[in-house]
C-alpha cells in the first residue's frame, strides 16, 4: 500500500466526517510507523467532532474512553480509535489529567502528546501535518518530548519507560534534555506494575535489546523498578547486574520464558520468586521460570564439581525444566559461560546439547508418567500409600540410567528383586 489513505476503510472514515464538515486526521503511531516503513499495528484518528457526534456516524461503537474523548468504532470487522481534540489540566496522579476540555484546535490537542515523532498527523490528501518538528526528529532518529520534558514526564511517568522502549525498538537516540529529565527523576511509582511490565517486555523482545544496557544504566529505571518490588541485594541494584544480563540477552532467542530465566539466574530463589510475583506474571509462567532457575542451579552444581554431564544427569535436568525448553535453557547456559570465559563449562554444554537432542529424538523416559508401570499397577501388586511413591521413584531412577528397562515385565522383575525399606511408610 503506497499510502495509509489508500486503505478503503480509512477513506470511508474520512468521507463520513467530511460530509458532516468535521476535521479528521490520522495521528500518532500509524503515521510514524508508515514513514519508517514499519508494520502498522493500529490506525488512530483525531477530530474536532465530539464523542456523541462520532457515535452518530457509525452503527457500532464502544465507549472505551468517552470521558477522555475516545470512541472505538467498528467498520468492516476492523476497529479504529477516534479521539476528540482536547486540552488537559494538571496530572495529580502522574498518569491521568485531573480535568480536560474538548477543543477545536488541532495544535492544542497535539501539544499534550508525548514525543514529537508521535505528534505527526496525516490528512485525506496524504499531507503530513507537523507542528513540532517530528519529521526532523524522525529523520535524525531522535526521541524528544513535545515541549518541556519535565512537564511531560510529570504528567505521565509511564512516558519515561516509553522513551526507552521507542529508542530501543526504533534504534533511536534520546535527546539530551529528555534523557536528563528521566535520569534526574527516574521515579515511576505512580504507574501500575502491569503497564511498566508491558513496556519492559517489549524492550526485552526488541532486536536492539543490547541498547538497553546503557540506557538502563543512564536512567536507573530498571534499578528503581527492582527497589519498588522490594529487591535489596546490592549487586542486583548495581550497574554490574544490568551489564551482566544484557551481555546474554542479545544472544538468546526472543522467548520471554528464556529471557526471564536469564534475568532471575543471578537472583536467589526467594528474590526470583518475589520479582516474578510482583511483576504480576501468570502463575504458569512463574512456575516455568522458577523450574528453569532450579535446572540452571542443578547444572551449575554439576559443572562446579567438574562432573560429567552424562545422560543420567541430563535427564534429571530435563525432568526439572521439561522437554519443551531444555535446548533453549542449555543455550542460555552456553551463552552465560561463554561471556564469562569459562571454557570447560562452555564445552560441557556444547557436548550436552548434542546428547540432549538424541535423548529427545529417542523419546527416552524421563518423567514418572513415562514409566510402563503406574500407581494403579502397584496397588494391584499390594503396595499402598507412600510405598507407591518410593517404588516409583526407584523405578524412575533405574530407567533414567537404563531406558531399555522400561517395559512392564522388566519393571516387575526389578521390584521383585529389591527389598524396600518401608518402616517409615503407611
Amino acid at each position: 500500500m503506497d499510502s495509509l489513505i489508500n486503505d478503503p476503510d480509512v477513506q470511508e472514515i474520512f468521507k463520513r466526517f467530511h460530509e458532516r464538515n468535521f476535521e479528521i486526521f490520522i495521528v500518532g503511531g500509524a503515521v510514524r510507523d508508515f514513514l519508517l516503513k514499519e508494520t502498522i499495528e493500529d490506525i488512530d484518528f483525531t477530530t474536532n467532532a465530539k464523542p456523541e457526534e462520532i457515535k452518530e456516524l457509525f452503527s457500532e461503537t464502544i465507549d472505551i474512553g468517552k470521558r477522555f474523548g475516545t470512541i472505538k468504532v467498528k467498520l468492516n470487522n476492523r476497529f479504529f480509535e477516534i479521539t476528540t481534540y482536547r486540552s488537559e489540566d494538571q496530572y495529580t496522579d502522574s498518569r491521568h489529567p485531573d480535568k480536560l476540555k474538548f477543543t477545536n484546535n488541532l495544535e492544542q490537542d497535539l501539544s499534550r502528546r508525548d514525543f514529537t515523532i508521535n505528534g505527526l498527523c496525516l490528512d485525506e490528501n496524504n499531507k503530513i501535518i507537523d507542528k513540532f518538528n517530528g519529521l526532523e526528529d524522525l529523520d535524525n532518529k531522535v526521541i524528544r518530548t513535545i515541549g518541556n520534558p519535565e512537564e511531560r514526564f510529570n504528567e505521565d511517568q509511564l512516558r519515561k519507560w516509553r522513551a526507552l522502549r521507542f529508542a530501543i525498538e526504533k534504534d533511536f537516540k534520546i535527546e539530551n534534555k529528555t534523557l536528563l529529565a528521566i535520569s534526574q527523576n527516574p521515579d515511576t511509582s505512580n504507574i501500575s506494575i502491569e503497564r511498566i511490565r508491558e513496556e519492559f517486555n517489549r524492550i526485552l523482545l526488541s532486536k536492539n535489546v543490547s541498547r538497553a544496557n546503557l540506557l538502563f544504566n543512564q536512567t536507573q529505571l530498571f534499578n528503581q523498578l527492582l527497589k519498588r518490588i522490594g529487591i535489596n541485594n546490592k549487586f542486583l541494584l548495581s550497574d554490574n547486574y544490568v551489564n551482566l544480563i544484557f551481555q546474554y540477552l542479545p544472544n538468546l532467542e526472543k522467548d520471554l520464558e528464556i529471557i526471564y530465566s536469564a534475568l532471575v539466574d543471578p537472583m536467589s530463589y526467594q528474590e526470583a520468586e518475589l520479582f516474578l510475583n510482583k511483576l504480576k506474571l501468570s502463575k504458569q509462567f512463574i512456575k516455568t521460570i522458577l523450574n528453569n532457575k532450579l535446572a540452571l542451579s542443578f547444572l551449575e552444581e554439576i559443572l562446579n564439581k567438574k562432573s560429567t554431564l552424562n545422560k543420567y544427569n541430563l535427564k534429571k535436568l530435563i525432568s526439572i525444566s521439561g522437554r519443551k525448553k531444555i535446548l533453549s535453557l542449555l543455550n542460555l547456559a552456553k551463552v552465560k559461560y561463554q561471556k564469562k570465559n569459562e571454557i570447560f563449562k562452555e564445552k560441557q554444554i556444547e557436548n550436552s546439547l548434542t546428547l540432549v537432542k538424541k535423548i529427545l529424538d529417542n523419546n527416552e523416559p524421563i518423567f514418572r508418567k513415562d514409566l510402563a508401570i503406574n500407581g494403579n499397577d502397584l496397588l494391584e501388586s499390594g503396595f499402598k500409600g507412600s510405598q507407591i511413591k518410593i517404588v516409583l521413584n526407584y523405578l524412575m531412577d533405574m530407567v533414567l540410567n537404563y531406558p531399555e528397562f522400561n517395559n512392564k515385565e522388566k519393571l516387575k522383575e526389578l521390584i521383585d528383586n529389591v527389598e524396600f525399606n518401608f518402616s517409615f511408610s503407611n
